[in-house]
């Protein structure tokens, strides 16, 4: 839908002795398509004026006039839009707080990491491993703000949340068996004496469970928040001592891993050189038996080698 129109109902305006006339309908029936055609025109000379509603021709003007050199094939043209917007963007001064507005422009708030190791002169961020693209738009935004005597490294990183919610629920216990009589299975009866005598029942022994649970009400729900600190951290705790291996593509095992645990958030830290695997597509997290703990599919291609560091945070909810 073009975003500025232009009134094409040209009978509207006709004197009301004109309008029944077939050689006046058939003329503003042609005219009617070429006003359309002026106002789909219009609209998109309007919304060229703007980096996040331009069309593909004027994207890659604006590339051609940066130095961008795009791949359509692979970049969708939002990706293409926010890449001029961010390389227009980037001007000095550059401080540190701008790197971390510019990290949130790129990957999202609360979706990366940095650390600053001052005395090695290096940065190393960590994001998300999963658009190819926005990888090497990091790497050419840093190469862009960082000071000239520090390096940077990227290190992609996967962030899953563990959900834990309690309810408590009133029941009642019923019980299928009794001791006694009714407990072998017996039922009384009586003759025509009224002399009461025990003969086997129509059930044996077994056939049902000795008693059942009947839920009554519930009286504590999931919302109402009972689960305290201390379980949301010890079980981020028995998370990271359960990972006991890294997959890479389905294929590749690592076991030497550097785990650890803080408050409520479990790191699982392990490298990948590139003779393991040139291109990563997906990273797995085991236990001891070989039972896939958590999965993500990834794009990292290996230059020399890759770090990643899984987050697992525990919180309360069911959403």
């Amino acid at each position: 839908m073009p975003s500025f129109r232009i009134e094409t109902d040209l009978r509207q305006y006709l004197p009301y002795w004109f309008r029944e006339i077939a050689e006046f309908d058939a003329i503003l029936t042609a005219e009617e398509g070429q006003w359309d055609a002026l106002s789909e025109a219009i609209s998109l000379v309007h919304d060229n004026f703007f980096f996040q509603t331009m069309d593909a021709p004027t994207v890659t003007a604006w590339e051609r006039l940066i130095g961008i050199l795009a791949s359509p094939s692979t970049e969708g043209l939002d990706f293409r839009r926010a890449r001029l917007i961010n390389r227009l963007s980037t001007r000095p001064p550059f401080t540190l707080q701008f790197l971390y507005d510019k990290l949130d422009e790129l990957i999202g708030p609360g979706k990366w990491s940095c650390e600053i190791d001052y005395p090695n002169y290096a940065i190393i961020i960590g994001a998300s491993a999963q658009d190819v693209n926005w990888q090497g738009e990091i790497l050419v935004t840093l190469g862009t703000i960082k000071p000239a005597h520090m390096v940077f490294t990227t290190r992609p990183e996967v962030w899953n949340v563990l959900l834990l919610d309690e309810s408590v629920g009133l029941v009642k216990r019923v019980y299928h068996y009794y001791l006694g009589a009714w407990g072998l299975g017996l039922e009384p009866f009586a003759d025509t004496n009224q002399t009461f005598y025990y003969r086997l029942g129509q059930w044996s022994l077994g056939e049902k469970p000795f008693g059942d649970e009947e839920q009554l009400e519930v009286i504590v729900t999931p919302d109402q928040n009972t689960i305290h600190q201390n379980l949301l951290d010890q079980t981020a705790g028995f998370v990271a001592e359960d990972v006991a291996a890294a997959r890479i593509n389905g294929t590749v095992v690592i076991s030497d891993l550097a785990k650890s645990s803080s408050g409520s958030q479990a790191e699982i830290l392990y490298s990948v050189s590139q003779e393991q695997a040139a291109t990563i597509t997906q990273l797995e997290l085991l236990d001891s038996e070989g039972n896939v703990l958590t999965s993500a599919p990834v794009y990292v291609p290996v230059l020399g080698y890759a770090a990643f560091k899984h987050t697992i945070t525990t919180k309360e909810g069911n959403s």
